[in-house]
């Protein structure tokens, strides 16, 4: 049994190290507009908080995280993307931590309060 789970183990991590994710640099969103008014970008994954865009003119990818969010600004930037001629648009899912924020913080005053129970009932 030891030996199986270490031969699964090695497999797994050599199935990672071949894995490898494309390299997303940080930039800032004057480069964002940029790269947009200039035609230059590509692809773009675009959620309420940050964009991932393919710029054509040094084959790299970047994330950008928006300074502020609204629905004006969503507007404004999907209209620069399609006028600088990116046609490939996608909606960027939302991580898993911000979906599971709400649910957690929902959930504290009762955790809180079962923590507290179990506390005074061993006092007594």
């Amino acid at each position: 049994p030891k030996n199986l789970i270490r031969h699964l183990f090695h497999f797994v991590v050599s199935l990672k190290q071949k894995q490898k994710r494309p390299v997303v640099v940080e930039a800032p969103y004057s480069e964002l507009l940029a790269a947009a008014k200039n035609g230059q970008i590509t692809k773009a994954l675009v959620n309420a908080y940050s964009c991932i865009f393919h710029n054509s003119s040094n084959n790299l990818s970047y994330r950008v995280i928006f300074p502020f969010q609204s629905s004006a600004f969503q507007t404004e930037l999907l209209q620069l993307l399609t006028q600088g001629g990116c046609t490939n648009i996608s909606a960027l899912p939302d991580s898993w931590t911000s979906s599971l924020a709400t649910p957690a913080v929902m959930a504290m005053p009762f955790v809180y309060l079962a923590l507290l129970y179990k506390m005074m009932t061993k006092i007594h």
